[in-house]
């Protein structure tokens, strides 16, 4: 699918950002807007909306698209939450005990707000 948005007057990388979760979408026209005279707007562009194929009629190779994260990080988002919520509270609980008060909170939340305090 292709969408052509030249000469709208967008002037933010940002402005494309709702194009992401059109999946179908693998072609993008944007010149004519004053967001190509950025510095890198094509890279940036290109991560913004990274189904494309295609920009301004152009061919995206895999060497402008961003690199994907070290496969260390995938497997540790990919963790279910119980499990990665775990060492979040150790952590913040020996960085300066914000993690006690988390849990206090679930219990009853009066140690939250005497921490906040």
């Amino acid at each position: 699918t292709s969408l052509d948005v030249s000469s709208n007057l967008l002037n933010r990388i940002s402005h494309l950002k709702p194009l992401e979760c059109l999946s179908a979408l693998t072609s993008l026209r944007i010149n004519g807007n004053p967001l190509v005279l950025l510095p890198s707007s094509r890279t940036k562009a290109i991560a913004q909306v990274p189904q494309l194929q295609t920009l301004d009629a152009i061919i995206i190779l895999d060497t402008e698209r961003p690199p994907p994260p070290p496969a260390e990080e995938r497997d540790e988002e990919g963790e279910e939450a119980a499990e990665g919520d775990a060492p979040a509270a150790e952590d913040s609980a020996t960085a300066g005990g914000e993690g006690g008060g988390e849990d206090a909170a679930e219990e009853g939340g009066e140690a939250s707000a005497e921490e906040v305090s």
